[in-house]
């Protein structure tokens, strides 16, 4: 059984290294170490438990809390994850139809005017009784937060589909 391992936040520093990797320093004397993060509670806590993976997905350690990192590594980190956990979230529905079971979203979101589609109900997940996520057929991901907050025709043509 492996034991879950917390890097000291003080203690280390993070670069980037190219796509979605980083370069871990521990300032322990050892050579620095490619890593990939991983947040492992993307939705309920994103700022906490960050894991650092090596290539062949083994798992260095453990970022408690990314705010007590040093800002240059805090910023890195940030980046790479934005990249990887790109979410935009969908803020108007203008449109949803369906078509041999596939679902024709068009929608405004935090990152501008989407349409894409999305295979069927099953690809969309009911985080908490509000809260969704609609994956695409491109495995792209939007985000609802609260459906409560959306306008009244939004909530109607998104409540209409579940």
């Amino acid at each position: 059984m492996m034991e879950l391992r917390f890097l000291d936040p003080y203690k280390i520093r993070l670069t980037k290294a190219g796509g979605c990797w980083l370069l871990l320093d521990l300032q322990d004397g050892s050579e620095p170490v490619k890593v990939k993060p991983a947040r492992n509670f993307p939705l309920t806590d994103p700022e906490h438990y960050i894991s650092l993976l090596t290539e062949d997905e083994n798992e260095i350690g453990v970022i408690y809390d990314t705010k007590k990192l040093e800002p240059r590594s805090r910023k890195a980190l940030r980046s790479i994850l934005d990249r990887i956990y790109f979410l935009p979230v969908i803020q108007k529905v203008n449109n949803i139809t369906e078509e041999f079971g596939v679902l024709r979203w068009d929608v405004e979101t935090s990152k501008g005017h989407r349409v894409f589609e999305v295979r069927g109900r099953h690809d969309i997940r009911v985080v908490t009784q509000f809260h969704l996520v609609i994956r695409d057929i491109d495995g792209n991901r939007y985000h609802i937060p609260d459906l409560r907050k959306l306008d009244r025709t939004s909530r109607h043509l998104v409540e209409v589909i579940l």
